[in-house]
């Protein structure tokens, strides 16, 4: 299936049992994909398209969300955009940023904030706010959906930096 959504117009998954992550229990239905997106679910066996697979018995899942993801530690979403083990596993959406640690923002624009993310050689981080990060990800091309939450760490290590004072971490004043 998912070769055939890079290559097909339309794709009609008919018969399925369906799960939606609504709760409830799985309905027989089917599922349209244009191109890479679903487009409708529901009673579409009318519907015209340039294949349809029949999916008596099987159940389907229009694509669950790793909400707690850990893509954004060491930069893979950046390093590694195809991120093929979480589309195998049937993931489409990845929320990251969970553990206090987030991509951005880069409150001062220094990079001490990803320092414990160990990014990998050859990763250019040229971000700061959220919107390039996204821009930077457009660039990029994930095959999932990314989304981060602003991690309080990342925030504050970017305020206070790296370094440490007596062996303490510096106090954060109104100043800084």
């Amino acid at each position: 299936i998912w070769i055939c959504y890079t290559f097909c117009m339309t794709l009609l998954l008919k018969n399925a049992h369906i799960v939606d992550g609504s709760g409830g229990e799985p309905f027989r239905g089917d599922i349209l994909v244009h191109g890479s997106l679903i487009s409708a679910i529901g009673n579409l066996s009318r519907k015209k398209t340039d294949r349809a697979i029949d999916c008596q018995g099987a159940y389907v899942a229009p694509g669950f969300i790793d909400s707690l993801s850990r893509i954004d530690q060491y930069l893979n979403v950046i390093a590694h955009p195809e991120q093929d083990h979480l589309l195998d596993m049937g993931v489409t959406t990845a929320l990251a940023g969970y553990e206090g640690r987030s991509l951005a923002p880069l409150v001062r624009g220094g990079n001490a904030a990803l320092e414990t993310l160990h990014a990998p050689r050859g990763v250019n981080i040229d971000w700061r706010t959220l919107g390039e990060l996204r821009a930077a990800l457009a660039r990029i091309k994930p095959k999932i959906h990314f989304e981060t939450l602003v991690g309080y760490h990342v925030l504050m290590q970017d305020i206070r930096g790296s370094s440490k004072e007596n062996g303490r971490q510096k106090k954060i004043t109104s100043k800084d």
